[in-house]
């Protein structure tokens, strides 16, 4: 008896040193291309799954419990074992390729530590493999899975998205005829984070704490000089930079945002919401291309920002038409 009881309680002896649990964020950029098995020529707005694994696409997403208010706090997101078991899965992602069959995204990897003092657990190490599911109208679905990129070395590990390393993938060959359905869950927008670069901080942060009062008070003008203040502080830090961005298109300075947001896509290309701002500021002075172009690079690079998707659909109906079986677009999110 008193052997059976020696696990138990060490594990006692342990949280009673102090146990504590954080989540570590990462970013993988990927990019690749879907194609016809037959002619190898691209297929336009074949959609596309993102997961960590195969079986991870048939789990519900991980919830956290800082991301509920008080109030809105599920049974399921008490306690770790709940929130980040084996029965969840990393947040799948859902996106399109272009008209030329070619997609682009970040993948955000939410990873756990858990520490007893005084022994630490040692950081998780990076990812190794991801899955991709795949179809389009007329061709059979596949699931790919990726064990490793660039030579044999380990993913891009980065936790500032707008810096992400790109991981170029083999193309995903699709067969035509033979459909079947992939079943994935759908994704709760509100457990969902879209992904911003990091915040400044120091002097440069005091100053945009106080642009992002203005801005939520939607006192344009004082924000914006405000941003500029701070960027006065920290040059084209790029969450400051994006948000001024934000506020030259809330003031109608179209085509003054439009100027400044190629300065911003050449330094920081990998920013989603970059390209919704300045799709926004396409769309007022009629170029539809540009708006359409803008807008797609939105829903593969932020994935998880509804309207970007929503945007798309309605001024190319197109980017709604799914692979049969596969969720409807506006029930991917929900």
């Amino acid at each position: 008896m008193r052997q059976m009881r020696l696990p138990w309680l060490a594990a006692v002896v342990l949280c009673a040193g102090g146990c504590a649990t954080s989540y570590q964020t990462e970013y993988y950029l990927f990019g690749g291309k879907v194609v016809d098995a037959d002619s190898g020529e691209p297929i336009a707005r074949a959609a596309l799954y993102i997961a960590e694994s195969e079986a991870d696409f048939f789990k519900p997403p991980r919830v956290y419990a800082e991301e509920y208010s008080a109030n809105d706090l599920p049974v399921a997101a008490f306690g770790a074992r709940a929130t980040f078991g084996r029965d969840a899965a990393n947040r799948f992602l859902f996106l399109m390729a272009d008209d030329n069959g070619h997609f682009q995204t970040i993948w955000r990897r939410d990873v756990i530590r858990h520490s007893f003092f005084p022994i630490a657990v040692m950081s998780p190490s990076p990812l190794r493999t991801i899955s991709f599911a795949a179809g389009a109208r007329g061709y059979s679905d596949r699931i790919v899975s990726v064990g490793s990129l660039n030579g044999g070395r380990e993913f891009a590990r980065n936790k500032d998205c707008a810096r992400a390393e790109e991981n170029l993938l083999a193309p995903i060959v699709l067969h035509k005829g033979g459909e079947w359905s992939i079943h994935p869950e759908s994704i709760e927008v509100k457990l969902l984070m879209p992904r911003r670069p990091i915040a400044p901080s120091g002097k440069a942060g005091t100053v945009y704490q106080k642009a992002e009062t203005a801005f939520r008070k939607k006192q344009w003008k004082e924000a914006l000089a405000l941003y500029d203040q701070a960027l006065a502080a920290e040059p084209e830090q790029p969450l400051v930079w994006l948000f001024r961005l934000d506020t030259l298109w809330r003031l109608n300075r179209f085509n003054e945002a439009l100027e400044e947001g190629k300065r911003y896509l050449d330094k920081y290309p990998h920013v989603g919401y970059a390209y919704t701002i300045l799709s926004d500021c396409a769309y007022p002075l009629g170029d539809a291309e540009l708006n359409r172009s803008y807008l797609i690079k939105a829903m593969q690079l932020d994935p998880e920002f509804w309207f970007a998707y929503v945007r798309l659909w309605q001024f190319d109906g197109q980017y709604s038409m799914l692979p049969e079986g596969w969720l409807p677009s506006a029930k991917v999110l929900k």
